[in-house]
């Protein structure tokens, strides 16, 4: 069993350029999806969710000078 529980690595240009939610229905799921614009070196980044007085953490992983979708269903 091999447990690693080391600090994460972020990536400290990280920009949040888009949020979006899908379209639900009553009592069923919606997908929110940040999108998160990273100008700097790989590494992660921490985004909090807040919907209905609750509060989502999840992390994006980002290349390098890239973009990438985090969503949360």
């Amino acid at each position: 069993e091999l447990i690693i529980d080391g600090p994460q690595r972020l990536a400290p240009a990280a920009t949040l350029t888009g949020l979006t939610a899908s379209t639900g229905a009553p009592g069923g799921p919606v997908t929110l999806t940040a999108t998160v614009d990273n100008d700097g070196p790989a590494g992660d980044a921490p985004l909090s969710f807040l919907a209905f007085d609750t509060t989502y953490d999840v992390v994006g992983v980002l290349p390098a000078h890239g973009s990438r979708a985090v969503a949360l269903t």
